[in-house]
């Protein structure tokens, strides 16, 4: 009995260590020559917080600062609470294993000073969530060209980058999959013909509960290279950009937007414009200021 009770003691011992070093700790006034394992001894960059943890851990920001740029390329969780602004103003690179997750929570990330082409820049496969962070200041906010890709993001805030708040562009021929809710993007590359989502390819994505306002086009839908995206918008408040929905068709099979329960309003040209036999379709449940803007509607069941 008594080795029995100790070994069942040395197990729990060894789940609580394998607990902690899941979780690595991050700090402004850190050293990455720490081992980061716990609150007293974390580390300085986001870098090499990552060095630190394993696959499928924790990286806990304990105070604020800058944190600088890195590439992550396993499963991992980047956690800011409230209270604590992780700054960070370089691009971050995600290339992960298509069975790989990441989770980036809480970020403020400014790329005004160093002027990177882009905030969180997603090459590969797998899934990526982003919540509650803010991005601005880049060429692009976010931007994910790999090829069956899976984007969500939550309670994000996207503004004044130089082109796209969000770039869902895999290839042509390739699949992505983007979730965005409760999102907001306002005056990303208005004079540079810039989108607050851009959704191209093959790609298919859901805009639920979002605010897309101050853009050349509130949402763009790219088809081309005989592939087309499909784009929900659900819930949805486009306004004050020259298009509140641009869908083009470049020899494309197919580009179709379904559009439900959304406000679109004082768009400086076009509510909505579509060219090449692009469709944007309406549930007939939408507040439109001005004429009916849509090349179809759908039935309601």
């Amino acid at each position: 009995m008594r080795n029995a009770i100790l070994g069942i003691f040395m197990l729990l011992l060894s789940v609580e260590a394998h607990a902690q070093i899941a979780r690595v700790f991050l700090s402004g006034t850190g050293n990455d020559a720490n081992d980061c394992t716990v609150q007293t001894t974390p580390c300085r960059s986001l870098q090499g917080a990552l060095n630190q943890s394993p696959a499928g851990g924790e990286i806990i920001v304990l105070s604020s600062g800058g944190f600088g740029t890195a590439t992550i390329t396993k499963s991992i969780t980047i956690d800011a609470p409230h209270g604590v602004v992780a700054f960070n103003g370089r691009t971050i690179n995600v290339q992960i294993a298509a069975s790989d997750t990441v989770v980036i929570r809480g970020l403020s990330m400014n790329g005004l000073i160093f002027a990177d082409p882009t905030g969180i820049n997603f090459t590969t496969a797998g899934t990526l969530i982003i919540e509650g962070a803010t991005i601005f200041g880049f060429g692009r906010g976010v931007s994910v060209t790999g090829a069956g890709a899976r984007l969500m993001m939550h309670d994000c805030e996207v503004r004044n980058n130089g082109t796209h708040g969000v770039d869902i562009s895999p290839g042509a021929g390739a699949d992505a999959v983007a979730l965005i809710e409760n999102c907001r993007f306002e005056a990303n590359g208005y004079d540079a013909f810039g989108a607050g989502i851009r959704i191209a390819d093959n790609a298919v994505a859901v805009v639920h509960e979002t605010t897309a306002m101050n853009h050349v086009d509130g949402v763009l839908v790219d088809g081309n290279a005989g592939h087309g995206p499909l784009v929900v918008l659900e819930h949805a408040m486009l306004g004050f950009n020259d298009a509140a929905i641009r869908s083009h068709l470049n020899g494309a099979s197919a580009a179709t937007t379904q559009v439900s329960d959304c406000t679109l309003l004082r768009a400086s040209s076009t509510i909505v414009e579509t060219t090449g036999g692009a469709e944007v379709k309406s549930w007939s449940n939408n507040q439109v200021e001005g004429e009916n803007p849509f090349t179809g509607t759908l039935q309601q069941q």
